[in-house]
């Protein structure tokens, strides 16, 4: 299993044994080839377990061996009903897209054409490996990383399944705030408009500081740089990347960031790009 992995509660070092990853501080599954490192893995699967099995069977990674390892940590727990994990991304995010003919067709369909241009931003500023990305969604950067050692780390199955088919990344299930990777292990992390939906975006900057090496690289943009505080500004996401002790070195507002979900439905967003070193 990947060095670069590590436990969630400790930061530990993790030993394979199977299906499973393990060490003093606890036992984690490895599910369609997939690791499931969450601080509590049998209270998360409980309650994400159709998410699990619907995304593993879509793509033909589900075995009976991960059925059963699945039912084995479920049943280790009681009163947990099923979470909702949210898929954060459209069925293609890249591809063409219809517009309606009229009036707003000529700006549309500008707009349209600047879907990834935050993404190739992004994806420009990267410092060296290896790189850690938070928040896949459909892949749209996964992609574009390159060959360097890449970790990926989303809630969501599918969209892990998703974003790393076809590339060398190691796809792992984990959370923002208690990132299952090695202390100083990363000489960047990316992630693309996730910060501004965590709830404790602070605690996920700590982790971000803990797993840079010195000299490492965050590299993030959000549509929401005052980070949902009720009356905040937008320099409260600058402020909490200071506080953790990370240098800004570029900072770029005014992006426009497209999503588009049908020929009436667009969706515009103007983002905000930061570049902190460790």
């Amino acid at each position: 299993m990947n060095a670069l992995l590590a436990d969630p509660l400790e930061g530990g070092a993790l030993v394979s044994d199977g299906a499973l990853l393990r060490n003093e501080a606890g036992v984690w599954p490895v599910l369609g080839g997939v690791p499931v490192l969450v601080p509590d893995p049998a209270r998360w699967l409980r309650g994400a377990r159709e998410h699990v099995l619907a995304s593993l069977g879509e793509v033909g990674r589900l075995g009976a061996d991960d059925v059963a390892l699945l039912g084995e940590f479920c049943a280790a727990v009681r009163g947990v009903g099923d979470a909702a994990i949210d898929d954060d991304f459209l069925a293609d995010e890249e591809g063409a897209v219809d517009v309606v003919a009229g009036p707003a067709e000529r700006l549309v369909t500008e707009l349209l054409a600047r879907r990834t241009d935050v993404v190739e931003r992004l994806v420009a500023a990267l410092g060296s490996g290896p790189v850690l990305e938070i928040g896949c969604g459909a892949g749209t950067a996964t992609r574009r990383i390159g060959a360097r050692p890449l970790v990926v780390v989303d809630r969501s199955v599918r969209a892990l399944l998703r974003a790393t088919a076809g590339t060398d990344a190691t796809p792992v299930v984990g959370l923002a705030e208690a990132l299952p990777v090695a202390s100083e292990a990363f000489g960047t992390v990316v992630a693309a408009n996730v910060i501004d939906l965590l709830d404790d975006p602070g605690a996920f900057v700590a982790e971000v500081a803990r797993v840079l090496r010195p000299g490492g690289r965050l590299v993030l943009c959000t549509p929401d740089p005052a980070l949902g505080a009720v009356g905040g500004t937008d320099e409260a996401l600058v402020d909490l990347l200071e506080d953790e002790g990370l240098t800004v070195v570029q900072d770029v507002d005014g992006l426009p960031w497209v999503r588009s979900h049908g020929p009436r439905h667009h969706q515009l967003y103007v983002v905000r790009l930061v570049v902190a070193e460790r």
